[in-house]
């Protein structure tokens, strides 16, 4: 939110063994899932996929183990707020 992403919901996964971080998006939104992208360090694979179980999801971000290594980069941002 603090970079100008609108969040709608935050929610755990099913697990927390998701090795890679991972972006889905729906058709059409293809730059804007890219724009998340840039918001997060690191590679992250992206998917399109047809729908999601919420008709008012565009883009659906899993935060993977990958992310670990970049976790004092997050508590340093989140400090300065």
């Amino acid at each position: 939110k603090k970079k100008g992403l609108n969040v709608t919901r935050l929610t755990n996964a099913k697990n927390f063994n998701f090795a890679k971080t991972r972006i889905y998006y729906h058709d059409d939104y293809l730059q804007d899932a890219f724009e998340v992208a840039k918001q997060i360090p690191g590679y992250q694979q992206m998917e399109e996929v047809e729908e999601f179980g919420r008709p008012a999801t565009k883009i659906k971000l899993l935060i993977g183990k990958d992310i670990v290594p970049y976790d004092p980069l997050f508590r340093k941002n989140d400090k300065e707020s």
